[in-house]
């Protein structure tokens, strides 16, 4: 077992996160770390590595701490102000959600056990479901390239300066790669080197950590919808799939002799009781990933309200006077409002599967007859899994079924009436991660 931790998944050998993001939450202290409390050698490598993770906070803070002095220093100068602001606002996004990660990193333990344990999807039993969810997780990093792409130009655009405007070590107006004010002066040879290098890693720390820290929670809502789909797919299957079972023990007269009717009807009754199960399941990951997550997307909805209007302003204003200005806050503010759009779509995406739970258990044929035309298994066949179905009872759709007793039908009545509150992820109470709060952030950039 390695020292960082990986949940089991104990259906799938081959779990394993898809994406990079724990990698640089690895590099930056914010993953778990897993071992024996009583070895000496787990207790010597994690308390390095909280050393490590205490380091990552300091630097990130130190340069936030530079970058507001720089603003008081030039307080009078509106244009450096808001131009800066852009910057102190990424830090002090990062930083808090750092501490947050860092401090509650055993929540995200549990969390992450939960995941592996009840969400992750086995990409051999549902491959088109896996491939749906996985293909979700991809605009996060897409739309963090832009913001890559932001800092290679923070710090390529001081080295081009210096060289075309013929700098040598010794000038005393050097420019650094984000506008800071030190407690010593950065103007001498080393020093600046120094700050030069301190400064591009601090800036990897706060891009890193924006990208991963909404990637991660991209990562999860992707998944967990997944399992809405899988969910959904079990439940429009139920009652035919119970028949093909039933048909089987009991050959092609069982309908029409009405043998072993109460067996069916126990079918369909502990089929319901597994999808219940799965779906409290869901839930219950949801709720904990709310808690888990309702600060740091606070700390995000508080800081893009501010940041998309300092960014907008710049992108309006400095970026007409240079292409290289220009390209920058292009790509700050599509990597903002990228970003925080992606999280918002998931986020309705989750409110609107958790919703249609009702529609696939009202639809689900208990009433008994031939399928309705509207029937999901006919409306979307991609998505509902019938190989099976389609080996075990090739004439599922021309047969006609035995109707749900009264118990089965009070039992889905509660599951339907739960469905209907949607599952959702609120910040802080604040409000709900959706579309619709993504437009309210939008309309605050208006004025």
């Amino acid at each position: 077992m390695g020292f960082w931790y990986k949940p089991n998944c104990p259906f799938d050998e081959k779990f394993s996160f898809v994406s990079d993001f724990y990698v640089h939450l690895i590099i930056n202290g914010c993953w778990p770390t897993d071992g024996d409390p009583k070895s000496l050698s787990y207790r010597i490598c994690n308390a390095l590595y909280t050393l490590w993770s205490c380091q990552v906070i300091f630097s990130l803070n130190f340069t936030l701490y530079a970058e507001c002095m720089y603003v008081y220093e030039n307080s009078a100068d509106l244009g450096k102000v808001v131009g800066n602001m852009c910057l102190i606002m990424i830090a002090l996004m990062v930083s808090l959600r750092l501490l947050y990660f860092r401090g509650d990193i055993s929540r995200m333990k549990r969390l992450l056990t939960m995941f592996a344990e009840k969400i992750w999807i086995d990409s051999e039993a549902h491959p088109k479901a896996y491939e749906r969810a996985v293909r979700r997780t991809k605009p996060t990093f897409y739309i963090s390239l832009s913001l890559w792409i932001c800092l290679v130009l923070y710090l390529l655009f001081p080295i081009i300066f210096n060289l075309t405007q013929g700098k040598s070590p010794d000038s005393n107006d050097k420019p650094l790669p984000f506008p800071t004010v030190f407690p010593y002066d950065t103007q001498t040879h080393w020093a600046y080197i120094f700050t030069y290098i301190f400064l591009s890693y601090a800036g990897y720390i706060a891009v890193s950590l924006f990208y991963a820290m909404d990637a991660i929670l991209a990562y999860f809502i992707s998944f967990v919808v997944g399992q809405f789909e899988i969910l959904h797919a079990d439940i429009a299957r139920l009652i035919p799939e119970c028949h093909a079972e039933w048909l089987r023990r009991y050959g092609a007269g069982a309908a029409e002799n009405g043998v072993k009717l109460n067996y069916l009807q126990e079918m369909y009754a502990k089929r319901l009781h597994g999808i219940a199960k799965r779906h409290k399941d869901i839930i219950a990951f949801c709720k904990e990933l709310e808690k888990f997550m309702s600060f740091p997307l606070f700390a995000n909805y508080g800081t893009s309200t501010f940041l998309i209007c300092f960014v907008g302003f710049q992108f309006m204003i400095a970026g007409l006077k240079s292409f290289g200005d220009f390209m920058r806050f292009f790509m700050f503010f599509m990597a903002v409002t990228g970003q925080l759009f992606i999280v918002c779509k998931l986020g309705n995406l989750l409110i609107t599967q958790s919703t249609d739970t009702a529609h696939y258990l009202f639809a689900c044929n208990w009433e008994g007859g031939y399928l309705s035309k509207n029937s999901p298994l006919l409306l979307y066949p991609d998505i509902m899994e019938l190989q099976e179905l389609n080996r075990n009872l090739p004439l599922w759709k021309d047969l006609s079924y035995i109707p749900a007793n009264r118990n089965f039908k009070l039992k889905l009545m509660f599951m339907i009436m739960r469905s209907n509150r949607p599952v959702q992820l609120s910040v802080m109470q604040f409000t709900v991660l959706s579309l619709q709060s993504f437009n309210k952030v939008l309309r605050i950039f208006d004025y």
